[in-house]
């Protein structure tokens, strides 16, 4: 079996670099906004959401962009036995 990756998990691979930058994006986004308003104030809380939500997301794609997930193609691949 083959262990290229796919479209898919290199897909996934940049999408969860996205995802982290947007996290560190969003923590500077609440970073700003805590000098000017406290912690309690809903755009910080959802800035403080984005970020966890980006991080987790980040984790899960990159994870599944690199493991090695055998080809599950139809294929008979010949052999010889000679």
């Amino acid at each position: 079996m083959k262990n290229t990756k796919s479209i898919f998990q290199k897909t996934s691979f940049v999408v969860g670099i996205i995802s982290f930058i947007l996290a560190i994006a969003c923590v500077v986004g609440l970073y700003l906004k805590i000098e000017t308003h406290s912690i309690n104030d809903p755009i910080a809380v959802a800035f403080l959401a984005s970020t966890f939500f980006f991080i987790s997301v980040g984790f899960v794609l990159v994870f599944i962009s690199k493991m090695n997930i055998p080809s599950f193609d139809m294929q008979i691949e010949s052999q010889d036995k000679g």
